[in-house]
């Protein structure tokens, strides 16, 4: 027996295994402990160095379980499960190699008669991956250059598409996007605000209507971030808590993290037409405006005389898609429902600028 398990280990720590297999073999059937540190630092990518791709796939299984739990917000469960197949795997790895090779050679001793094949296909059939560990650097390697690359990059990526969308005090074909939610109280309407929002005006987002005269908004502070999301994550099922959270995530332009914000109230109150109008503004802020427009009709078909939902769908389709026809009728919708809005003359020299080809 110790000639094939020679002939199908091969030179890789061969006298390590050689050794294990002799103290196994004079023991007991079953699983052995001993502890086996390449197991424990590569998990999975050494089952499949070693040849053994059943582990290899049940180390992927274990992977996706945490990665649903910590999804579904079941951090700690996909984390025991992780770390106490971790450490059985590592404990036992020595007896599943040990019993892997022993089924091997019991196959090819029943399909060989001749001893030399016999020898030869262990031989072809053992030893290790090299390819593995060639592979496993070089998508380390990978990406860590793509962490770089994205670090230098990303932030002029971003300031690059922000500058290609209308912005607050711009000329006026470029109509700023208001908010259904409020930081600032909302003054200056000198009609009754046609939408009934169903959130109190705390903090928001770019769909302002007071952000018309320019006034900026405070960015939250990564502390502040940090004690909202803390708080949501406490009581998930409170949609004024997501609320508040995603306001302020919009507040500080962290647009992507505000719209998984909003999916969460969504989820829990799908009729907030003030979450989805603010929701689409975010979509159209990371380069959406497909996604934007869907979130503005959605808004559109809870109340149809949702001012904000008019004029932001009208200026995306307008400005973003050139679509001036729709866009055109999506503005002056709104200004039949807000005749004085502090920006109706702006609004009217937008429809004009587009109606005459600007």
């Amino acid at each position: 027996m110790q000639n094939m398990y020679e002939a199908f280990l091969g030179v890789k720590n061969r006298i390590y295994y050689l050794a294990k297999f002799e103290q196994f073999d004079k023991k007991s059937p079953g699983l052995k402990a001993s502890w086996n540190w390449p197991a424990f630092f590569c998990i999975g990518i050494w089952a499949l160095y070693r040849k053994m791709y059943g582990w290899f796939f049940a180390y992927l299984g274990v992977s996706l379980i945490l990665q649903i739990s910590i999804k579904n917000g079941y951090p700690g469960f996909g984390a025991l499960i992780f770390f106490v197949s971790w450490f059985s795997f590592t404990i036992l790895a020595n007896s599943f190699y040990h019993n892997s090779v022993k089924k091997k050679i019991a196959v090819a001793q029943f399909t060989f008669k001749d001893e030399s094949k016999l020898f030869e296909f262990l031989r072809y059939k053992g030893g290790v991956n090299t390819w593995v560990f060639w592979t496993s650097g070089l998508l380390t390697v990978s990406s860590i250059t793509a962490v770089i690359v994205i670090a230098i990059y990303l932030p002029q990526a971003k300031q690059t598409i922000q500058s290609q969308y209308p912005k607050l005090g711009a000329p006026v074909v470029d109509a700023p996007f208001v908010s259904s939610q409020s930081q600032q109280a909302q003054t200056n309407l000198d009609v009754v605000d046609p939408f009934a929002s169903n959130q109190p005006a705390t903090t928001s987002q770019t769909n302002r209507l007071d952000n018309i005269s320019n006034a900026p908004v405070a960015p939250q502070s990564t502390q502040q971030l940090e004690n909202l999301r803390t708080q949501a994550n406490m009581d998930p099922g409170k949609a004024n808590v997501w609320i508040t959270y995603g306001n302020a995530l919009m507040d500080s332009q962290q647009f992507g993290e505000a719209i998984e914000a909003y999916k969460k109230v969504l989820a829990i109150d799908p009729k907030n037409v003030d979450v989805r109008v603010d929701m689409g503004t975010c979509n159209r802020n990371v380069s959406k405006p497909d996604v934007a427009i869907e979130e503005f009709r959605k808004a559109i078909k809870l109340n149809p005389n949702h001012l904000n939902a008019h004029r932001n769908l009208g200026i995306v389709l307008a400005f973003d898609m050139k679509d001036r026809a729709a866009g055109i009728k999506e503005l002056e919708k709104f200004l039949e429902l807000a005749p004085n809005a502090p920006d109706a003359a702006q609004i009217k020299k937008a429809i004009e600028a587009l109606k005459a080809g600007n």
